[in-house]
């Protein structure tokens, strides 16, 4: 029987000077990826973003090359094609299988989250436009954040970045565009002060109960990776509002493979733009009257209620527990087992 072997990339550490991680006798790998951390994460090279899961797979190329079988395993998220390309072409001679599973131990409990919230929602008028809050920054909230104050959006939610964060997301916007940051108004503008996620999250589902649009963006992934479905999603749904999706590619499409109803009317069409500035300028400037008009912004509310409702109904109806199971069922057995450990 071939030696099978499964390496947590969450967990691991990289160090040009050791040796493989991977057995001299293994001929079956499983790559295990479920969080972002600093191996699953990214860095710039040049003007790309580049995932530090392919860095070390180009650095384990030679173990990984005397493989059978190379799996990657992706626990809360689908690979693009764009990124099973590369491998394919970095390993032609290895057989590679790649293993996708929506969701994981945290995110299954932020969906039990949004059902309980669901659970009690009650009829209150949408009188805002839109909702957004970010806890924690990333590059694609920097950027949002900054157009929505240059379009006198104030109603939003965001921390005050200390002076090196706020370098850090200069220069990486930097390297795609010319685009000047000067002006971003670095305050604090926390809806209910400095508390516990999970006190904002129950305090801040009455905003998005008001709220015809939820804007959404999950941790990005830059091409690497795509539909991360979190609590802004799922808060969405349990709150009878519109997301829209200010990410990664295919978050709206790929609702489908959770069994969702994908939304209708945005305009996505500029997500397969590779210069990321230009992706995100492009898909905001194109619905931007859905999101600032009042007008356009119930006109497509509207004609998305159908899909609204059904989405909240199938949150509330979804035994997510079962439904993580099932998702499980998509790892290798070894993969499942260790994934099954990580939830005592």
């Amino acid at each position: 029987m071939s030696k099978e072997q499964v390496i947590f990339l969450d967990k691991e550490t990289f160090n040009p000077t050791n040796r493989s991680a991977i057995d001299d006798d293994t001929k079956i790998l499983n790559v295990l990826i479920v969080d972002t951390a600093p191996l699953t994460g990214f860095s710039i090279i040049r003007d790309k973003f580049a995932s530090n899961s392919l860095i070390w797979l180009e650095f384990e190329k030679i173990r990984i090359s005397r493989l059978d079988k190379l799996r990657i395993c992706m626990g809360m998220a689908k690979l693009t094609s764009k990124f099973k390309k590369t491998v394919q072409e970095l390993f032609p001679n290895v057989q590679i299988e790649y293993c996708e599973m929506l969701l994981n131990i945290g995110s299954t409990s932020l969906f039990k989250l949004a059902k309980q919230l669901a659970q009690q929602f009650r009829g209150s008028p949408k009188d805002k436009n839109l909702f957004y809050s970010s806890g924690t920054m990333r590059t694609q909230r920097f950027y949002l954040i900054h157009w929505l104050q240059q379009n006198k959006i104030s109603d939003i939610g965001h921390p005050k970045l200390n002076a090196q964060d706020l370098k850090t997301f200069e220069y990486q916007l930097s390297k795609f565009s010319n685009y000047d940051f000067s002006d971003y108004k670095n305050d604090d503008k926390r809806f209910f002060g400095d508390i516990d996620t999970a006190v904002f999250n129950r305090k801040s589902y009455s905003m998005r109960c008001r709220s015809r649009i939820t804007i959404v963006t999950s941790h990005p992934y830059f091409d690497f990776a795509e539909s991360n479905y979190d609590e802004k999603v799922a808060f969405s749904f349990a709150s009878k509002s519109l997301p829209f999706f200010f990410g990664n590619p295919n978050d709206n499409a790929n609702l489908v493979d959770l069994g969702f109803h994908k939304y209708t009317g945005f305009d996505y069409s500029a997500e397969q733009n590779e210069n990321l500035v230009q992706r995100w300028q492009s898909t905001l400037e194109s619905n931007k009257s859905f999101l600032l008009d009042p007008e356009q912004n119930f006109d497509i509310f509207q004609k998305n209620q159908q899909n609204i409702e059904l989405n909240f109904n199938l949150l509330i109806s979804t035994d997510w527990e079962k439904k993580f199971l099932q998702e499980l069922e998509k790892m290798p057995d070894l993969v499942r087992k260790l994934i099954l450990s990580k939830k005592k």
